[in-house]
């Protein structure tokens, strides 16, 4: 038995969807791909940087690898392919159930009554209507709650037999917007988005000639195609959802009431009105689900089936060799594994913000006392794993052993680098570097080739576009954009 780390509920072995808040939850999350923005994390730096300056000179080892695949990547991950492949990172952004801004007292309101943002977001900057074919269709889809629920089983979108109706869109459209404040939340203003107004009358920083109505819709309507294609060619495979799968479907509804009830909602109903809006029903948010599951599942289970030859990346690389040379990346191209203690100057700093020189005396004598304490005992990397727990104060890696895996070169500062990548540098040599933070007591775990990495991430990312354009094409969605109608959720 285990609890669900965001409510607390306790959750049998095996489940991985907690009935109470109806999140995606497994003891080892593994890193999620960013399906949605394909390029807001690219955005938010260059826009942040100015502000918000790099203070550690060691970053986070799954920020290096975003980076490392970004600059070396050719192929580069289709935003479709893996729309399905992290719907478990929209599956988490449920939590706005019981997140958004904690909501319990929220009322529902009655049909036909709008609330004063919505009033007050009916200016003349809403754009005028565009292509019929496309999102730009309407210069706004929002509509009051009386319309959104009259039309809430209309037809806005098919996909081979299947439809998508206004209260289902619901859903799906909020949760792409949950989804982007829970990832990029912090940097909205940089991209010119304010969640206190309507998002019909703003102009999106992230795709050129829409507003950010216009984008989520874009990004919802898309998840929505891909997820579609991928259950409908899971239910022609014949593939079937596992046993407790199924079950935790048949709970869900159940689990949502007593979250609901825990946390202050009149019954689980309103709590999905106040995150959705008063025209969505417990029958859309459950028909989400009922395609989240064997569309995740089946793409999973496809996609692991993708185990490209030594010989097939070899190949690969050797074809696209030019394109990966000019983002750096060759067959000499390392990256090495690394542990440190960082030892920084304790005390008062001095007038100009640096340490005094018995500060810095201080920090290297104990910086030396360790390396000597090591050298002494048997040499090992564990051990000087448990040094680093011990006695580093780099809050990036003082709780697993001060370790930084696939550190690329020019990554860390000067002088870190520098003997990380020595040409003469061996696994088990240690030693003590001065930067601008402090002292650190090196130990080198070793080096490591990216090409046949790279390759075969890019062998996987098409081998995956592929084969969701393949049921992209069989399913052959149609949107008729004129139909859709946004009811309103307040952010503010």
């Amino acid at each position: 038995m285990k609890n669900c780390k965001y409510c607390g509920r306790e959750l049998e072995d095996g489940q991985s969807v907690c009935p109470g808040c109806g999140r995606e939850w497994t003891p080892e999350e593994a890193p999620v791909p960013e399906e949605t923005l394909p390029t807001a994390e690219e955005t938010v730096e260059e826009a942040a940087a100015p502000q918000e300056p790099a203070r550690e000179e060691i970053p986070a080892a799954e920020e290096k690898a975003a980076s490392v695949e970004k600059k070396r990547g050719i192929t580069g991950a289709s935003a479709i392919a893996l729309a399905v492949a992290a719907v478990v990172l929209l599956a988490a952004i449920l939590a706005v159930l019981v997140m958004n801004g904690k909501k319990q007292d929220a009322e529902p309101l009655p049909a036909g009554e709008t609330t004063q943002a919505q009033e007050e977001t009916q200016p003349a900057t809403i754009p005028a209507d565009g292509n019929p074919d496309d999102v730009t269709c309407k210069g706004s889809y929002t509509v009051s709650d009386e319309q959104a629920i009259a039309d809430r089983d209309q037809v806005v979108a098919t996909s081979g037999s299947h439809q998508l109706t206004n209260g289902q869109l619901q859903v799906h459209y909020w949760l792409t917007v949950q989804n982007f404040y829970a990832q990029y939340g912090s940097y909205a203003p940089y991209l010119g988005l304010d969640h206190t107004q309507s998002m019909d009358t703003q102009v999106c920083g992230m795709a050129e000639g829409l507003t950010w109505q216009q984008y989520f819709l874009d990004q919802a309507l898309n998840s929505w195609k891909v997820y579609e294609a991928v259950a409908q060619a899971a239910e022609e495979d014949g593939f079937r959802l596992p046993e407790a799968a199924e079950q935790e479907l048949e709970e869900l509804e159940a689990g949502l009431e007593q979250t609901a009830s825990e946390n202050g909602f009149d019954d689980a109903l309103h709590m999905l009105k106040v995150n959705f809006g008063n025209a969505v029903t417990m029958e859309d948010y459950l028909d989400y689900w009922k395609l989240y599951y064997p569309s995740s599942r089946y793409y999973n289970e496809v996609t692991a089936s993708f185990e490209p030859t030594d010989g097939e990346i070899a190949a690969f690389f050797n074809a696209h060799e030019a394109e990966y040379a000019e983002k750096g990346l060759t067959k000499d191209t390392i990256t090495v594994d690394v542990r440190h203690i960082l030892i920084t100057p304790e005390g008062e700093t001095q007038e100009d913000g640096t340490y005094p020189e018995e500060a810095w005396n201080a920090a290297e004598k104990k910086a030396q006392e360790l390396l000597d304490t090591f050298l002494k005992g048997d040499g090992k990397e564990d051990s000087f794993a448990v040094l680093a727990n011990e006695n580093s104060t780099d809050p990036g890696s003082n709780t697993n052993g001060g370790l930084y895996e696939g550190v690329s070169q020019g990554q860390m500062v000067e002088s870190f680098d520098a003997w990380c990548f020595d040409a003469s540098r061996k696994p088990g040599d240690t030693g003590i570097v001065k930067t601008n933070y402090g002292y650190h007591v090196m130990y080198f775990v070793g080096a490591n080739t990216v090409w046949q990495d790279q390759a075969k991430a890019d062998i996987l990312s098409q081998k995956a576009a592929d084969f969701v354009d393949e049921a992209l094409a069989k399913a052959d969605a149609k949107i008729d954009y004129s139909a859709v109608k946004l009811a309103l959720v307040d952010m503010s």
